[in-house]
């Protein structure tokens, strides 16, 4: 049984900025993905203000495994691009640039 199925996986609900915490990732120096990151150009522009409430910790795992595979799948010199738009909610997209 998985933590979801009973119940008992604990989220820590948070406000905090979006762009810190990506900027946080992709700045990192000594994680893998800065390791794998190799000749590929990350390029993220910020948003203004874009505040959500959430599991940090938990966000911050997912956009860094999102951020890991798409290291890992982007071809060498090429460009990953990471762009948030703010709707009815917010969308993050982690894309290669080809």
């Amino acid at each position: 049984m998985t933590k979801i199925e009973s119940q008992s996986l604990n989220f820590k609900t948070q406000k905090f900025n979006l762009n810190d915490l990506i900027l946080n990732i992709i700045s990192e120096p000594k994680d893998q993905i800065a390791t794998q990151q190799g000749h590929r150009k990350i390029i993220f522009t910020e948003k203004d203000n874009v505040n959500v409430g959430g599991d940090k910790g938990r966000i911050s795992q997912v956009l860094y495994n999102l951020l890991g595979n798409a290291v890992k799948f982007t071809e060498e010199d090429d460009s990953i691009v990471i762009s948030i738009e703010q709707k009815k909610g917010v969308e993050i997209k982690i894309c290669p640039n080809s």
